[in-house]
């Protein structure tokens, strides 16, 4: 590849075949070199033998064609979630800081004209602070009935961390919970003063005027390909 220069990728070819050969090793096998079963791999793992599936990604690019053969997870189990509840994790930052000093806090400063004192997306953008606050010892609690289309889908998401705090729910659920809880308290889906009023619009449109410049000196780039 030329220093400077993206190589073509065709299309990958993807496959599943049975049986397959688990992994448990760093590195899983390809065209290039087959390990045999219960071979030692690099990194001290061996690979096994095994009926479970296989995905095969085949990735040509510049006229070469090399095949990887990835194992799926044993059973097809997914990793334990991600909690937020150890010190010096992104995780344990993100939920018990970033959440509410960088992403709230503009989220407040932001839509100021959308929270006048008193108001009741005031009040409930200020509990979610408060919450944030004591995020170690706040609990989730449901979605409210805020006429939202999501509401049924939030309830059962969240049902299993009902009553956690938020730094004893996965992460993932977490996060996205804090956003949907911006929405609740702003009134996006009721019929009051800011029905759909997008609490980070102001956050978007700065984003936008930012990468304009970008934006344009890669166009004409962009355009060679159409």
């Amino acid at each position: 590849v030329v220093a400077g220069t993206i190589p073509r990728l065709a299309p990958p070819r993807i496959s599943v075949s049975r049986p397959a050969s688990f992994t448990t090793g760093r590195r899983c096998s390809s065209s290039r070199g087959k390990f045999h079963p219960h071979q030692q791999l690099p990194g001290g793992g061996r690979q096994h033998h095994s009926s479970r599936p296989t995905l095969h990604i085949a990735m040509a690019a510049t006229g070469a064609d090399t095949t990887t053969t990835y194992a799926y997870a044993p059973h097809g189990l997914l990793p334990p979630p991600i909690l937020s509840n150890e010190p010096g994790t992104w995780a344990h930052d993100t939920v018990s800081r970033r959440l509410r000093e960088s992403i709230l806090a503009r989220v407040l400063a932001d839509n100021a004209h959308l929270l006048p004192p008193g108001s009741p997306a005031a009040a409930a953008l200020n509990a979610l602070d408060a919450e944030l606050a004591t995020a170690a010892t706040s609990t989730l609690r449901a979605i409210a009935p805020d006429g939202g289309p999501d509401v049924d889908s939030w309830r059962e998401l969240t049902a299993p961390w009902v009553g956690r705090s938020w730094l004893d729910t996965p992460w993932l659920v977490s996060e996205f919970y804090f956003y949907r809880r911006i929405l609740e308290a702003l009134g996006y889906f009721g019929d009051g003063p800011n029905a759909m009023q997008d609490p980070f619009q102001k956050d978007k449109d700065a984003g936008l005027a930012a990468c304009v410049g970008a934006v344009s000196a890669l166009a004409p780039r962009l355009n060679e390909f159409a």
